[in-house]
């Protein structure tokens, strides 16, 4: 029935080591399912205690074996992740002391074996001595061979971790050092440099620099500027000669009717108001009548 349940299990993927959780490295609450009367408890809590006693631990008395206690510890793992939000746990431990194949077999139940895959938090197995193997080791996400050598999975040594934060500090503060010492060096270097003994000679350069692009500037908008103000000044005057205003000074006038030349009195009529521009001003004028003129052939024509 062992090797049985335990293909079946494996086959389904409750033994897959992808899906075990990592331990905590410090953990600040620990529940421990086991049995009250069992030295197992009382080793694990005296481990813990003496290596970190920060710790806090919760007990959850059940069955280790006999009727009932495969359910008992399955239902202690489902409670303790249902009551997470309200209670928070870091990790679980389910074990108990050594014994016998029979006394150990609550450890082999289907029903434990899947509160424990079901489990949100990380659980350690440690049931009976190093060369007890049961269900529950291949499924829990850590087995521990016995149940002290859980407790110091769980818990680790307070000096230990004092001592391992002491020389991470002094590594760090060497560093910080040898970067200051470096920082420092640099600083003192800068006043060797060229560039900080001579400031106000680099200043004076660049400022004759940009004087001498400032002035070339100047000189060739300047010369642009004056070859476009004599383009423009012949452009003006070619258009003002070409202007039909400009016959008005020499005593020639223009009549308009309507805002349109006249360059004939065909579709004039009496009473027909023209406007006539002279060089200084403009005239109204009622047509009264008109004139017909008669060319070389002898034919008349309206003007």
């Amino acid at each position: 029935a062992f090797l049985q349940l335990k293909d079946r299990l494996e086959k389904e993927g409750l033994f897959d080591p992808a899906r075990k959780k990592p331990l905590p490295f410090l953990p600040q609450r620990v529940a421990i399912v086991s049995s009250l009367s069992g030295a197992a408890l009382m080793d694990m809590l005296k481990i813990m205690h003496t290596r970190s006693p920060q710790i806090e631990t919760v007990i959850y008395p059940v069955k280790v074996q006999g009727d009932g206690a495969g359910e008992e510890i399955a239902l202690a793992v489902t409670d303790i992740n249902n009551n997470v939000s309200n209670y928070p746990v870091d990790v679980i431990i389910i074990g108990r002391g050594g014994g016998s194949i029979e006394d150990l077999w609550a450890f082999n139940e289907e029903v434990v074996a899947r509160s424990i895959y079901s489990s949100q938090i990380p659980v350690v197995s440690a049931v009976g001595h190093e060369i007890d193997f049961t269900i529950s080791d291949f499924v829990a996400d850590m087995r521990a061979p016995t149940p002290s050598a859980a407790a110091q999975m769980v818990a680790p040594v307070r000096d230990e971790l004092l001592e391992r934060v002491n020389t991470l500090a002094s590594r760090m503060r060497r560093a910080v050092c040898g970067k200051l010492e470096d920082a420092r060096d640099r600083l003192l270097e800068f006043p060797r440099r060229y560039g900080f003994r001579q400031p106000l000679d680099m200043v004076l350069r660049y400022r004759a620099r940009v004087e001498e692009l400032l002035y070339g500037f100047s000189k060739g908008m300047g010369h642009l500027l004056a070859l476009n103000r004599e383009r423009l000044i012949g452009m003006g005057s070619k258009i003002e000669g070409l202007s039909p205003l400009k016959v008005l000074t020499r005593g020639y006038s223009i009549t308009t009717k309507n805002g349109k030349a006249l360059t004939t009195t065909k579709g004039l009529r009496r009473g027909d108001r023209i406007e006539t521009r002279f060089h200084r001003g403009t005239a109204v004028s009622v047509i009264e009548e008109t004139a017909r003129w008669t060319n070389c052939k002898g034919r008349e024509h309206e003007v």
